[in-house]
């Protein structure tokens, strides 16, 4: 699995499936992005995502 973080806060997400043995992935299996907006200067992200 990949993630982006900036900071403690975790962007997006990306993670693959394959067998076992397989040298590369096979089926892209979860993309999550956040698409909250971006905290404003002096608040926390946690506020930010709940106006």
């Amino acid at each position: 699995m990949w993630v982006a973080l900036r900071g403690d806060r975790l962007l997006a997400r990306v993670a693959w499936w394959s067998r076992p043995g397989d040298a590369t992935p096979r089926i892209l299996d979860v993309v999550d992005l956040d698409n909250a907006p971006p905290a404003a200067p002096g608040t926390s992200s946690s506020s930010a995502r709940s106006r």
